[in-house]
């Protein structure tokens, strides 16, 4: 369900004549990552074994921030090579 909806918000966003049709994609596309994210930790530690449990549910949000924190660090990359 909540990969549909992220596809329904990328062809939203990708057919987008206006402005306001891009920012209802992207609503949309927020929504179903925001699913998705509280999903999979819910999934994760309802299948793992219990020794488990709290070091994937950390190491999933570690790598999640860690993601952010890469991506933050390739646009002020970019962002210098265009000034």
């Amino acid at each position: 369900l909540g990969a549909s909806v992220f596809v329904v918000g990328c062809v939203v966003q990708a057919t987008a004549a206006s402005i306001t049709a891009f920012l209802c994609g992207r609503f949309i596309s927020g929504l179903a990552i925001g699913l998705l994210s509280a999903v999979v930790s819910l999934y994760q530690s309802e299948m793992a074994p219990p020794e488990l449990r709290g070091c994937l549910t950390s190491v999933y949000q570690l790598m999640i921030t860690l993601g952010i924190l890469v991506a933050a660090g390739v646009d002020a990359l970019l962002l210098d090579s265009v000034n």
